[in-house]
């Protein structure tokens, strides 16, 4: 058997899915976006969006990834129904393949083909309000996405979030890079 000069799981801790125990000097951060999101699921702050920009490299996905997990921790513990997903915009080229992309991501049996992006957006509104989930959508790279595509994706989103009113939560966090 062969020495390897990787320690055990340091693969992984490579890898861009790998979360930390701590977030050295992001803890306050984390903390924030913790009691903001808490506080806008308990109807104590009124927010719809939250935007994280900073240098590329500087830990706001990994920060937003880690106040999700406290985020889920605390609604498991507190019975709120939520669901999360974090999507990386980059992978999207137009208001559709975005639209497409969320709600293949919470209704896995959704046809493919045949919606427009706003049909796909009422369909994940449908779905959380039957389900009665509040729903934390991060989106990362989304000043990419915004530059890129001429996109009517987040007013859509929006709008019909208020359409929904409190029947269902939505909290976006869009993290981009700042130039």
């Amino acid at each position: 058997m062969k020495n390897s000069i990787f320690k055990k799981d340091a693969l992984y801790k490579l890898s861009a899915n790998y979360i930390p125990e701590r977030l050295p000097r992001r803890e306050e951060h984390q903390a924030e976006l913790f009691r903001t999101i808490i506080g806008f699921l308990e109807e104590k702050i009124p927010i719809k969006a939250i935007v994280l920009s900073g240098p590329s490299g500087t830990g706001k996905t990994v920060t937003v990834k880690k106040a999700a997990e406290q985020i889920l921790k605390y609604c498991e513990e507190k019975n709120v129904k939520i669901e999360y997903r974090h999507l990386n915009t980059r992978f999207a080229s137009s208001d559709f393949t975005l639209a497409q992309m969320i709600a293949l991501s919470l209704l896995p049996n959704m046809p493919s083909r045949g919606y427009s992006s706003r049909e796909l957006l009422y369909a994940i509104f449908d779905h959380l309000e039957k389900s009665g989930s509040s729903f934390l959508l991060a989106l990362d790279d989304f000043d990419d996405f915004i530059r890129e595509v001429k996109s009517r994706f987040f007013t859509d989103l929006l709008k019909i979030s208020e359409e929904y009113g409190d029947r269902v939560k939505l909290i976006l966090i869009l993290i981009g890079i700042q130039d």
